[in-house]
């Protein structure tokens, strides 16, 4: 399985022939256009925030056919066709496997909890957990981690890899909320994690 990172919290997974994306928000938009994605499967929204959920893209994809998958909120959010992904629900796509699993979005830098958020597991795989950093009862080897936002850390971000039981981790949720995922690295690999940095556009298989 082959992942390849995009601005913010942006994950394009191929498996195979099946091509899926998590998260193609307006920070994506602002520097990538709808064909550097390829033809897609299907496109998965953890949230409505516009760093995760760019509205004229969903457009697009709808448009095109692609089916577009999120919780209750993105549903009403978007004023198109979206499949709804509740807490436990397990769908698969051609090659490439989902189960959704709600967890609490970060606490926003009011206070606020944040909106719905559900993260998604991949092919028993990897948690994609948009802005959330805890979750009970789940154990998978690879995770990508938010690691900076309005109450988001390096620390926040190793809690939900030791959480998950992870071997290895993806950085994400720092392209807004700037963070220096190298120094993250050599810190997490000090303490046993693998870490995948990836640029914008660059690629690590699973």
């Amino acid at each position: 399985m082959n992942i390849t990172k995009f601005p913010q919290s942006c994950l394009l997974i191929t498996n195979n022939e099946t091509r899926i994306v998590i998260d193609p928000g307006e920070l994506f938009t602002a520097q990538y256009e709808r064909g550097d994605l390829g033809e897609l499967d299907a496109v998965l929204y953890t949230h409505i925030h516009p760093d995760h959920l760019d509205a004229e893209l969903a457009a697009t994809f709808s448009e095109e056919g692609v089916p577009l998958y999120g919780n209750s909120s993105v549903i009403e959010a978007l004023d198109r066709e979206v499949a709804l992904l509740e807490d436990g629900d397990t769908i698969t796509i051609e090659e490439i496997t989902v189960e959704a699993h709600d967890l609490p979005h970060c606490v926003m830098v009011n206070g606020d909890p944040g909106p719905q958020n559900t993260g998604f597991v991949i092919n028993d795989m990897l948690f994609h957990p948009g802005d959330g950093t805890e979750i009970d009862g789940l154990n998978v080897e690879n995770v990508a981690v938010p690691i900076a936002g309005p109450s988001v850390s390096p620390n926040t971000a190793f809690s939900l890899a030791k959480q998950v039981g992870a071997q290895s981790v993806i950085p994400i949720h720092y392209d807004y909320w700037i963070q220096n995922a190298d120094i993250i690295k050599e810190r997490f690999e000090a303490e046993g994690l693998a870490v995948h940095v990836l640029d914008n556009g660059d690629s690590v298989e699973l």
